[in-house]
């Protein structure tokens, strides 16, 4: 039986903490274009994230305890890295990461997707 519910915690509920394809979690919804809406809410309020890994789309909800390394304490949630690709530094809940698990910025990761595509 398909979901006909699409407030966020019911949404987030269905999205794991590893890497999933998106298709795989709208498919256990009634209406798609209403979990997408939700989606999008939740990945704004930095609660899921969504990227691009070898033309399909992954999403992942991130976990209610952040990883930490180098805390900012004027931007709570968010920690400091450096990435593993150009060395900048920048800040994230959680980073992306490259093909070895080093965290890069959102400018590297762009560049690696388009990359493979």
């Amino acid at each position: 039986m398909l979901i006909d519910q699409y407030d966020e915690e019911t949404v987030l509920q269905q999205i794991p903490e590893e890497d999933t394809k998106v298709e795989d979690v709208l498919n256990k919804f009634k209406y798609q274009n209403k979990a997408v809406d939700t989606i999008v809410v939740l990945q704004e309020k930095g609660k899921v994230i969504a990227g691009f890994i070898d033309g399909q789309s992954y999403m992942r909800k991130l976990s209610s305890t952040p990883q930490k390394k180098d805390p900012d304490v004027s931007k709570p949630g968010l920690n400091t890295w450096t990435c593993g690709i150009c060395g900048t530094k920048f800040q994230a809940q959680i980073p992306y990461e490259d093909h070895n698990g080093n965290a890069i910025c959102e400018d590297c990761w762009n560049n690696l997707v388009e990359g493979m595509k």
